[in-house]
């Protein structure tokens, strides 16, 4: 599975959720998740910015959040990875797998790099949206304003 989960303040939503090519339905309103290290395994990366390995969920203590996850998804190896801009982690990048076994380094480094990007792609749509909405702003500011005195005629 594949999945993006975006921080919004102190709590976190599932985005985007694939298992394989299928592209999985999420509920029309995200369903946020407070931010807590000790809760569930996404909020370790928000809390700490950093990647969270777990390439055999039978050998750490897998909180109940987690619980849900492996049995609706078949987890048992994770990768987390932080999509960090300006230092902030403002976003999950999370892949699983069934078999219990660890990610490589070079799979970790192209992920890296997916994050990376999805960060880029992020702020560029919020920069796109601030423009747009400022020359929403500025065409109506502009827009001829219809007199409403009369006009005498001589």
């Amino acid at each position: 599975f594949a999945a993006v989960l975006m921080r919004e303040r102190d709590a976190f939503a599932l985005v985007s959720l694939r298992r394989g090519s299928e592209q999985i339905e999420l509920p029309p309103t995200p369903e946020y998740t407070p931010i807590d290290a000790a809760a569930n395994f996404p909020s370790r990366v928000f809390s700490s910015g950093r990647m969270l390995h777990l390439p055999d969920w039978s050998k750490v203590e897998v909180p109940p959040h987690e619980q849900a996850v492996q049995k609706r998804l078949n987890v048992n190896a994770s990768l987390m990875l932080p999509m960090l801009r300006d230092g902030e982690c403002i976003g999950v990048l999370a892949v699983g797998r069934a078999e219990a076994i660890g990610f490589q380094p070079k799979e970790i480094q192209l992920l890296e790099a997916f994050a990376d990007q999805a960060v880029i792609a992020i702020e560029n749509v919020r920069l796109f949206n601030e423009t747009k909405e400022a020359l929403e702003q500025q065409t109506a500011s502009a827009e001829p304003r219809q007199s409403t005195s009369p006009c005498s005629a001589s």
